[in-house]
């Protein structure tokens, strides 16, 4: 294969596979590569020459070591997928200099702070670091589209190159909805989503996620994430799918979400939420228990009802554009505090009373 100098496409996935990729691949002028669901092992070679390699799949495989440094002159590269694999090490810095719209590296054993440089990814519409050993900050920067949205200059340069960006007959997997789905075809360009969860995050989620107006999947589940929910989510008007459990969130659940009229799955359980549940109206009348358990501080249908003296459901602010907290009032503090500035007035008075001088 290694003479066939004039092959573009190699398509060898869904096979028993083994053994490692061969370094005759890197004679060639590729523009995809498609060796996912095998059983290859080894590294992926530092020797290709990727200049013109648009998409490369290499999922769920026994592939180690660490993302090579060739790749990082893949400026054309659309598609990189290399989920359900061994690699380890850190996601390095130069992924932000590709041209990526789609990055997959779920499942693996990548560690350290995720790199600044994603926010580079102008065109970015899939994300997929779950299941990692990911630490430190969530970018704020990061960029999520869809494919039909993108300037029509950055679909020149990839026809001028002869690549059609709609020619997508490569499936990708994604789970939405908590299950993993595989796309292909021309439904992939209004796919658009975000999963980071389990991994070690930590800090606020932020706020400016809620300008993904397109986005259908959000996964920060399982991490170590605090602070309130955004109220800015109220803008994910085509989410679909929203997982939030298993961090340390507080506050309230922003009251506007109920208006989130295409979200089927909703899920906020494992927290430090307090407050009432929105109210069983539109897609939030679906939403079970399960939805809002292990939330000490949370009450309301469909969870047992609040105890007179118990904290409230408050309306947030109107304003979503920023990431100020919508925390309840702490109802003891403020009752000892009442007692207190109650008791020093009553003795100023008898005090004032007896001694008027």
């Amino acid at each position: 294969m290694g003479d066939m100098s004039f092959l573009k496409r190699i398509i060898m996935s869904n096979n028993h596979l083994e053994r490692t990729i061969p370094v005759v691949f890197c004679q060639l002028g590729l523009k995809l590569l498609d060796l996912s669901v095998n059983i290859i092992s080894g590294s992926i070679p530092s020797c290709f020459n990727p200049s013109r390699i648009r998409q490369v799949h290499l999922s769920k495989n026994r592939l180690r070591g660490t993302l090579p440094d060739v790749l990082r002159n893949s400026s054309t590269s659309v598609k990189l997928d290399i989920s359900d694999n061994f690699l380890s090490g850190s996601i390095p810095s130069w992924i932000g200099l590709l041209n990526l719209s789609y990055l997959l590296l779920s499942k693996n054993n990548f560690q350290g702070e995720t790199p600044m440089e994603l926010c580079k990814l102008s065109h970015l519409s899939l994300i997929n670091l779950s299941h990692n050993n990911l630490s430190g900050r969530i970018p704020p920067c990061l960029k999520i589209t869809t494919l039909q949205d993108v300037s029509e200059d950055y679909v020149g340069r990839l026809m001028a190159r002869g690549f059609s960006i709609f020619s997508f007959n490569e499936p990708i997997e994604f789970p939405i909805k908590n299950v993993s789905n595989s796309y292909k075809g021309r439904i992939i360009p209004y796919i658009s989503g975000i999963d980071l969860s389990c991994n070690n995050l930590v800090a606020k989620i932020p706020y400016e996620f809620g300008n993904f107006y397109k986005l259908l999947v959000l996964d920060l589940s399982h991490n170590s994430l605090t602070g309130p929910i955004p109220p800015t989510f109220v803008n994910l008007i085509q989410i679909e799918s929203l997982d939030l459990s298993y961090n340390n969130l507080s506050g309230n659940i922003p009251y506007q979400l109920v208006g989130l009229n295409f979200q089927a799955y909703f899920i906020v359980s494992f927290n430090n939420l307090s407050g009432k549940t929105p109210p069983r109206i539109a897609q939030f009348g679906t939403f079970d228990e399960s939805s809002y358990k292990e939330n000490p501080f949370r009450c309301g249908e469909p969870l047992p009802e609040c105890a007179d003296n118990g904290p409230s459901l408050s309306m947030p602010n109107s304003s979503t554009n920023n990431a100020e907290d919508d925390d309840l009032i702490d109802m003891g503090v403020f009752h000892i505090s009442f007692i207190v500035s109650y008791t020093i007035l009553l003795m100023t008075v008898v005090v004032s009373y007896i001694n008027p001088y």
